[in-house]
């Protein structure tokens, strides 16, 4: 038998005894992917877990299921959605849903979001984005909102967004089991968020306050920014306008601002600062003589480099009041940074710590 003849053996007996090419330990040809799925565009949902096939889908996709795990081949050959085709809005939508988790996917020049999480209706709870990739969005590379419980944003590469990540919420009222409360249970760590038009990380409470004394249920209230480089942004590499998880109703954590790199943020448009935290909210807010209270604070800001921001390493800044109408009633404004210490805070354009 000739060797021609040899292989024509080997390739029968495979196709009688069904193994895959891709499960032979001679690795004579590149792996073929048989078990991989292809997404539906959003509106329709991705509801069971798998993994991607490798290649550029030009849609966005979305979680419609409890426990589901999607992953992307990033290492191997790029999963990439992009939406400057698309009439969608995101790139990547999880609302409502329970402990998911997306790995190595990329999210691309979609109107609005990257990747968009939240439910005005429902707690989206329990999510974890590794090693994904947003740029190019309208709007944030993530944008977390109401009602999101437990995020875990981690080995991210977050850039040429307005802001790299944005958490918000736009309500005033009391707590109830749908008071659309702020996002809350946040780790960020080791991400590279970098040459965003706007803010690095933005956590946006201008417009949020929710009020009881005795909340029905307990949340984590944490804030965990770890290891993370947030740099070259064009605003400020951290903002937090009116954000505090000393809100009294849940009462169980603590922001953490440890080991990062926060340098060069602010340009040509911004003034901006490696950290910024701006004790203000809005008119409807500030105005209302049965609060008329705007606090912002992080709790420690330990161990970092905040190198070479256009304005101070860490700014606190504090509204100027309009005193052209009477006033009627007491405003109050409290900044907090309670623990800064151990940071390299160098070269910075203006100050190193401000308070303004």
């Amino acid at each position: 038998m000739n060797k021609g003849g040899l292989w024509i053996v080997i390739l029968v007996v495979i196709s009688i005894i069904g193994i895959s090419y891709s499960q032979l330990s001679l690795d004579l040809a590149p792996r073929v992917y048989s078990s991989c799925i292809t997404p539906p565009a959003y509106p329709q949902m991705i509801t069971q877990s798998g993994t991607i096939c490798p290649g550029t889908y030009p849609y966005g996709i979305g979680i419609g299921a409890d426990n589901v795990k999607v992953t992307c081949l990033s290492a191997i050959s790029a999963t990439i959605f992009t939406g400057n085709t698309w009439t969608g809005k995101n790139g990547l939508t999880i609302s409502g849903r329970n402990n998911i988790t997306v790995e190595g996917c990329w999210f691309r020049e979609f109107d609005d979001n990257g990747i968009f999480i939240g439910n005005t209706t429902a707690y989206t709870s329990q999510i974890n984005l590794l090693n994904v990739s947003s740029d190019g969005n309208n709007e944030s590379g993530i944008f977390v909102g109401h009602n999101v419980i437990n995020i875990n944003i981690n080995g991210s590469d977050l850039y040429y967004n307005k802001d790299g990540i944005t958490f918000k919420a736009n309500y005033f009222g009391p707590v109830t089991a749908i008071a659309n409360l702020f996002p809350r249970g946040i780790v960020l760590a080791n991400n590279r968020i970098f040459y965003n038009y706007e803010n690095g990380i933005n956590f946006d409470a201008f417009d949020y306050y929710a009020y009881l004394p005795t909340a029905p249920f307990i949340l984590n209230n944490s804030v965990q920014i770890i290891g993370n480089t947030i740099e070259d942004n064009d605003k400020n590499g951290i903002q937090n306008i009116g954000f505090t998880t000393s809100d009294w109703y849940t009462n169980n954590g603590y922001s953490y601002i440890l080991n990062n790199k926060i340098q060069y943020n602010g340009g040509i448009l911004f003034n901006g600062s490696g950290i910024a935290i701006i004790a203000n909210k809005s008119d409807r807010i500030i105005n209302d003589p049965a609060f008329g209270f705007a606090i912002a604070d992080f709790n420690y800001i330990v161990s970092n480099d905040l190198l070479g921001n256009v304005g101070d390493g860490i700014s606190l800044h504090l509204p100027q009041i309009d005193n052209t109408n009477p006033i009627i009633f007491n405003r109050e404004f409290m900044l907090k940074a309670d623990n800064i210490f151990a940071n390299y805070i160098l070269w910075n354009g203006r100050h190193g710590v401000s308070v303004t």
